[in-house]
């Protein structure tokens, strides 16, 4: 079963916009084919019963239709309301096909067999919503259905209609469902691709730009003093470091996709690995001069892990706090005790993430709407990476963040003993 998916605010307003577009599109495209289709079954009811009459209702809602399509193709009041248009001229027909039925009594004959084939027209060619589409299928089986028991006198064939034509639309409704569903995933899926090869190119692009422009400038001779010189080597140090980074993250995220290998893992003291990365983070360029304050409270519990992968997690953490705390000068590491398991905490005042935001944020691709209004840097990898490594390790990450106010990601890794 597909259940229904849940998307940030920002995506859902991208998948809302193409699924109007996709509507219009589809109800143009379905009027065209419905009047036609409709008109040439003028024909049918003619050979079904040999009545003029009959021939005259269905050229009657053919005529309607057509005047609906006018105001659909050719007006900005029909531009904006096709969908409508669409489903009041699917009704005419609905209703004409009926009043046939009605005029030749022919209820419970071969030419009243048609309705699920007009409500499968609606399900396959509108892609309109499960709620939508249902009422739509509940409309058709009371104007159906009703007229025959009006004039038969048997409220028990409401329960046959519901059983005949009710159960060919739930299966055309599941059939619409599943096809909303894929067509979600789909562009969902599409739309975070393109979002992140924007954002690669993007981040690749700045320290290989300034690259360029430096060792151009050095190579033609320039920076003569060797002040600007041992500038912009520093420089160049910074953006190799940006761009190694960068490579390393995706690299990492490929390798980590697998199963952790479990026979690089050893016993760590989480207190003396936190130390050792903030230290080193501190002394490069990504810190930006930032200061990382370690607190041990307690005694931690060893745990069990790969050395590297976890220096990943606490790095990719760091630099998060680094670049989401564009006014602050320090950020916090904490390690302690907490339910048998070791805690490593991150903290910053920074910008925080809004409370909508925050179920997504572990997803691989996913920005959210403050890195993007602060032109903050990133490509959407690294706390799917963190995730991802963490759990490899059988922990836990918890995220508590206030927009203006800062955040703090909890890693919770089991005790040494405890595995």
């Amino acid at each position: 079963m597909i259940r229904a998916i849940a998307v940030p605010d920002e995506l859902a307003k991208a998948l809302r916009s193409a699924h109007r577009e996709l509507l219009d599109k589809r109800a143009g495209t379905a009027t065209k084919i419905g009047i036609a289709a409709f008109a040439l079954e003028t024909v049918e009811p003619w050979l079904d019963f040999h009545d003029p009459m009959a021939v005259k209702i269905q050229l009657a809602a053919v005529c309607v239709m057509i005047l609906a399509a006018t105001f659909f193709f050719f007006t900005a009041w029909g531009a904006r309301h096709r969908l409508a248009l669409f489903t009041f001229g699917y009704f005419v027909c609905v209703a004409g096909f009926e009043a046939i039925v009605f005029h030749e009594r022919a209820f419970g004959k071969a030419y009243s067999d048609g309705f699920p084939l007009l409500y499968a027209f609606y399900c396959v060619l509108i892609p309109t919503t499960v709620l939508h589409t249902g009422l739509i299928g509940l409309a058709v089986l009371l104007v159906t259905a009703l007229p025959e028991v009006w004039v038969t006198g048997e409220i028990g064939r409401l329960f046959i209609a519901a059983t005949s034509d009710g159960t060919a639309f739930a299966i055309l409704l599941c059939g619409r469902h599943l096809a909303n569903a894929s067509w979600e995933r789909e562009f969902i899926a599409t739309r975070l691709r393109s979002d992140f090869v924007s954002n690669v190119s993007h981040e690749f692009r700045t320290p290989l730009t300034s690259l360029c422009r430096l060792t151009e400038q050095l190579a033609e001779g320039k920076i003569v003093d060797e002040a600007g010189r041992a500038t912009c080597y520093g420089m160049l140090v910074a953006k190799s470091h940006e761009l190694r980074e960068l490579i390393e993250g995706l690299l990492d995220f490929g390798s980590r996709a697998a199963k952790a290998d479990e026979s690089k893992f050893e016993n760590i003291d989480p207190a003396e690995l936190v130390t050792l990365v903030a230290r080193e983070f501190e002394r490069n360029a990504l810190s930006r001069g930032r200061r990382i304050e370690v607190q041990v409270s307690g005694n931690a519990p060893l745990v069990v892990g790969d050395r590297i992968a976890l220096r990943t997690v606490l790095w990719n953490l760091l630099d998060n706090a680094v670049k989401y705390s564009p006014e602050g000068d320090t950020v916090w590491a904490d390690v302690g005790p907490e339910s048998g398991c070791a805690a490593i905490r991150i903290r910053d005042q920074g910008l925080g993430i809004p409370d909508a935001e925050q179920p997504y944020i572990f997803e691989k691709f996913v920005r959210g709407g403050v890195a993007k209004r602060n032109a903050i840097r990133g490509i959407g990898l690294g706390l799917a990476l963190v995730q991802l490594i963490v759990t490899a390790h059988r922990g836990e990450i918890r995220v508590e963040s206030k927009v203006g106010k800062g955040s703090t990601f909890t890693v919770l890794l089991p005790a040494a003993s405890l595995r």
